[in-house]
């Protein structure tokens, strides 16, 4: 288990050198919870009530709503193999743990299917395992993403949570954007795009605390982000209220754009900070991208092309989030 990094460009590459895992019953279901074993973190929801629990001593908790466990293929591992070596091959051990929230109980029930209910236990869960990480000895960020659909072979709807012990790469070239923006003109870049995209042509949905829009310079074509009105720097610090909002945006986002383009398979990747480092500049977000579409032309130059307008996917994307939208406070 090695982190490589390239040649010329401040980007790395997790190599494994073993195959993932197959199971003949799949880990994340109810019943073979033996399988993933032990969670560290359990949410058990009983007539609006919401407890937290974990296995003990062999003893597997039944009826979860939602549960977070050490993955046993992991990307990263608390005791990797000390191997390291120097440019222009250089290698580090890959450090850290990797950690699955199993979002809902339900086998094949996507993250754009699930009830308003189960979006919030997932998020709270997901949000006190990263703080419950960085509480961990060499761990400088933890990521957190989530894939599901068949193109991507995932039917479980659940979200990766993965330490590394240097911020990556793409988090430190925005966060670089950010303060060379703030001491340059005193404002967040963050908020400056929210401005204008907030009340714009690619403007998508707003609810109470977010905002979903389609980027200016997509790299696919049916991408989306979402992120807080106002100049939010910690994940891990906001409220139970705007979880639940966070939860709602998402679901109907979610659910139009599965809807709006016919894709069933996507990867949500939260852009957040690092918790160990003073990032008062950074404002989170969460980017969504398509999973079904071909690579990007020119995606080794670092240039993409995108054959649809953000401006006309905003438009398509926005009728059926906000269909979904209505859908979902009717039934709430």
């Amino acid at each position: 288990m090695e982190l490589r990094m390239d040649y010329f460009m401040n980007r790395f590459s997790v190599i494994l050198g073993r195959k993932a895992e197959k199971y003949e019953k799949c880990p994340y279901c109810p019943g073979n919870e033996e399988i993933s074993g032990p969670a560290d973190l359990v949410l058990v929801s009983k007539k609006g009530a919401l407890t937290k629990k974990s296995d003990e001593d062999g003893e597997y908790v039944r009826d979860w709503s939602t549960r977070a466990f050490r993955r046993r293929n992991p990307i990263s591992d608390p005791n990797p193999p000390q191997t390291y070596s120097d440019y222009p091959h250089y290698m580090e051990p890959s450090y850290g743990y990797h950690y699955v929230v199993v979002a809902t109980p339900k086998h094949a029930v996507g993250f754009h299917e699930m009830e308003l209910e189960q979006w919030e236990n997932a998020l709270m869960a997901v949000q006190s395992m990263v703080k419950w990480l960085y509480g961990k000895k060499g761990v400088s960020y933890v990521s957190v993403f989530a894939n599901y659909g068949r193109k991507l072979g995932v039917e479980h709807a659940h979200f990766d949570l993965v330490t590394f012990p240097r911020i990556p790469p793409r988090i430190e070239e925005e966060v670089k954007a950010i303060q060379r923006y703030r001491k340059e003109s005193g404002r967040c870049l963050m908020c400056k795009v929210l401005s204008i995209e907030g009340d714009g042509p690619r403007q998508v949905l707003t609810t109470g605390y977010f905002v979903a829009f389609c980027p200016w310079a997509p790299m696919f074509g049916w991408e989306f982000w979402i992120a807080p009105k106002r100049h939010e720097v910690s994940f891990v610090k906001i409220s139970q209220k705007e979880l639940r909002d966070l939860g709602l945006i998402l679901r109907s986002t979610l659910g139009g754009f599965v809807k709006a383009s016919g894709f069933d398979s996507y990867t949500m990747v939260f852009h957040i900070p690092s918790e160990k480092k003073s990032t008062a500049q950074f404002h989170w977000h969460i980017e969504v991208y398509p999973a079904e579409m071909e690579p990007p032309t020119g995606k080794g130059l670092g240039i993409f092309v995108s054959q649809t307008p953000p401006e006309r996917v905003a438009r398509v994307l926005s009728k059926h989030s906000r269909k979904e939208l209505s859908r979902l406070l009717k039934v709430d």
